[in-house]
């Protein structure tokens, strides 16, 4: 008799034991789902931040672009364009006027980039910040060689300038132009360097969070399956 009881206890304790790891192991998955959504929502509040500045940045890019555009030197450029015939009497324009329209064309492809990038992060799409990021780095190194290139060209400039201005209003228009142009160009990289380092940053940051929330819906798919199985 004894022994039966033994034997019974045994088998209690071996039961006892199995519920308890079970336990154990429903607490240990609880607490692994509750971290994981902790680390989600943390993502989450990073990735708006990181997007906030994002979109702030592209903005101000933006703005310099369409300010770029409209400058007077541009405007007159193109009124050049229109007296074709005028400018023959000096073929040397040609170069610095091509710069310019060039340099816009630039700028309009940066403008269109920007809105792709806004849009590409609110979306959360990684494939159009992927591009984002590459077309904005072609535009800065394209735009940082045709700055340079007219900067250096400041005889024609002031050329350009005298035709529709006195000589003492074309030199100051010159040479703010190339200020201006220098100083824009140091912004641009500043803007550029912060859009294409908070795209990645959010990128990243993307497919971290996607990847936690894959494990979490793959975990709750599997308990899904198991409780339909369990009624058929």
């Amino acid at each position: 008799m004894n022994k039966i009881d033994d034997e019974h206890q045994m088998i209690i304790r071996q039961i006892q034991g199995v519920s308890f790891a079970s336990e154990m192991h429903d607490r240990d998955e609880k607490q692994i789902h509750k971290d994981l959504v902790r680390i989600i929502v943390k993502e989450d509040k990073k990735l708006k931040a990181k997007k906030t500045l994002f979109s702030l940045a592209n903005t101000i890019l933006i703005v310099l672009s369409i300010y770029n555009m409209i400058s007077l030197v541009n405007i007159e450029a193109y009124h050049s364009f229109i007296y074709y015939e005028e400018l023959q009497q000096n073929p040397n324009n040609f170069g610095i006027l091509y710069y310019l329209v060039i340099l816009d064309i630039i700028h309009f492809l940066r403008i269109v980039n920007c809105c792709n990038g806004i849009f590409g992060a609110e979306l959360k799409s990684q494939k159009i910040v992927t591009f984002y990021l590459i077309f904005s780095s072609f535009l800065f190194v394209s735009r940082s060689v045709l700055t340079i290139i007219t900067i250096i060209s400041y005889s024609q400039i002031h050329t350009l300038c005298s035709q529709f201005f006195t000589e003492q209003d074309a030199d100051v228009l010159a040479l703010n132009y190339c200020l201006v142009m220098a100083s824009f160009l140091f912004l641009d990289a500043l803007f550029t360097m912060i859009c294409i380092v908070q795209g990645s940053n959010n990128r990243e940051n993307q497919q971290i969070s996607n990847e936690l929330k894959q494990k979490i819906q793959k975990k709750y798919f599997i308990c899904y399956e198991n409780a339909l199985n369990s009624f058929f």
